[in-house]
């Protein structure tokens, strides 16, 4: 009796267990292996992201990553790839400059298998180095090349529109959206690079700087073997750069307020960053020299002699102001005390020196002094270094802008 109590209480519960055996089952396959796959992957793809931010420097990592994984913003936004050459020596043949320059990639991209890896694995072997030694080795073949070679690549927002029909329009003869556009392509002038930045409808995201377009710009010197400029320059819309009510301090300053001024050429501020290396050809070595951050402009490529082997564009010899850019502030010493607006142009970070350097370029105005002064230069000249040594870092800290300076090894200053 007791022994078919026992078997009926099994047969109750096996259809429950069966059940629970079924269902576990069902989770490990169905979402333990995508899910242990998913964060394999992501693990997989964290460990590239080292190795490959390690073998070229965080910061040039980032900007490759903006230059070629950019937003699209489900490609309502695209970045089209031109190129452009400039020389100093206008008696060298400009046939044997762009000669020099497809032989360069074809022969680099070829030795790196590009078609077989990702861009990510080609920066990370060095293609630039590559390219560059190809390009001088091109060039030094030549009898009469010397003086600087630009090379200068950029990355240029297009608007998508993909909802257009003016193609399947214009197979109607009653509906020919094309027929009026002749007078229109006579007339149009090709828009300049900044212009094209400025003019682009990039969606507003809630990041602070979005990404908009930028240039890698190779400068060689012919004449000097070990010399080679590498500038990794990028746009940004900045969002949000005016802070009232603030409260920062530093030694013997405090910031108020951040006041951006908008310019009538432009309904969106702008900043342009520049991370500058400097690749010494005959010890192969690329040495990081500096970050420059320019408030307020979009800045073109200027030469002012020399001829554009070959050219996208009107030039525009002069930056794009989009905003100015002021800081306020009180600066209080035992002996003064001063108020003061100040125009914040460029700032300069040495990445060897891990400073500010004195190139850097504001403009102070003493709005209001108690006593007052019996040296207004050298008034001028405490408050400079005072703001470029202790206030300036902390301005970084509030703008968001550590990340273009600071490499993930070193962290916020």
């Amino acid at each position: 009796m007791i022994v078919l109590k026992k078997f009926k209480n099994i047969v109750l519960w096996l259809p429950f267990v069966i059940f629970v055996c079924v269902l576990s089952t069902y989770i490990l396959a169905n979402f333990y292996g995508p899910y242990h796959q998913y964060w394999a992957s992501q693990s997989l793809e964290n460990i590239q992201e080292r190795s490959i931010a390690s073998s070229i420097g965080d910061l040039e990592y980032d900007a490759y990553r903006d230059y070629f994984f950019q937003n699209q913003f489900n490609k309502y936004i695209n970045y089209k790839i031109e190129s452009e050459i400039w020389s100093s020596n206008k008696e060298q043949s400009t046939s044997e400059i762009t000669s020099a320059y497809s032989q360069a990639i074809k022969e680099t991209l070829e030795g790196e298998n590009a078609s077989e890896n990702s861009l990510a694995q080609v920066f990370q072997r060095h293609t630039l180095k590559t390219f560059i030694k190809k390009m001088r080795s091109h060039l030094k073949s030549k009898s009469n090349a010397s003086g600087e070679l630009q090379i200068d690549i950029h990355f240029i927002p297009q608007f998508e529109q993909t909802l257009n029909y003016n193609t399947e329009h214009s197979t109607n003869n009653l509906v020919n959206v094309d027929q009026f556009n002749l007078k229109r392509e006579l007339e149009y002038k090709e828009k300049t690079i900044s212009e094209q930045i400025l003019n682009s409808k990039i969606p507003s995201s809630h990041s602070r700087y979005q990404y908009n377009g930028g240039t890698i710009s190779i400068v060689l010197n012919l004449e000097k073997e070990g010399s080679t400029e590498i500038r990794f320059r990028r746009f940004f819309k900045a969002n949000s750069m005016t802070e009232p009510d603030l409260n920062i301090r530093s030694k013997e300053f405090k910031v108020t307020m951040f006041h951006s001024v908008s310019s009538k050429e432009s309904d969106n501020d702008y900043i342009t960053v520049d991370l500058i290396k400097n690749y010494n050809t005959q010890e192969d070595t690329i040495e990081k020299d500096k970050v420059m951050i320019h408030l307020g402009k979009i800045l073109p490529s200027i030469k002012e002699s020399g001829v554009w082997v070959k050219k996208l564009s009107d030039t525009n010899k002069t930056p794009t102001i989009t905003n100015d850019f002021y800081i306020h502030g009180r600066y209080s010493a035992p002996s003064e005390n001063l108020k003061v607006k100040m125009k914040v142009d460029t700032l300069v970070y040495s990445l060897k020196d891990r400073e500010f350097l004195k190139e850097s370029k504001y403009f102070i105005k003493i709005t209001s002094r108690d006593p007052a002064s019996t040296n207004p230069y050298r008034e001028r000249e405490i408050l400079k270094e005072n703001f470029r040594l202790n206030t300036i870092p902390e301005v970084i800290k509030k703008l968001e802008l550590g990340h273009f300076l600071y490499s993930k090894q070193e962290g916020d200053l």
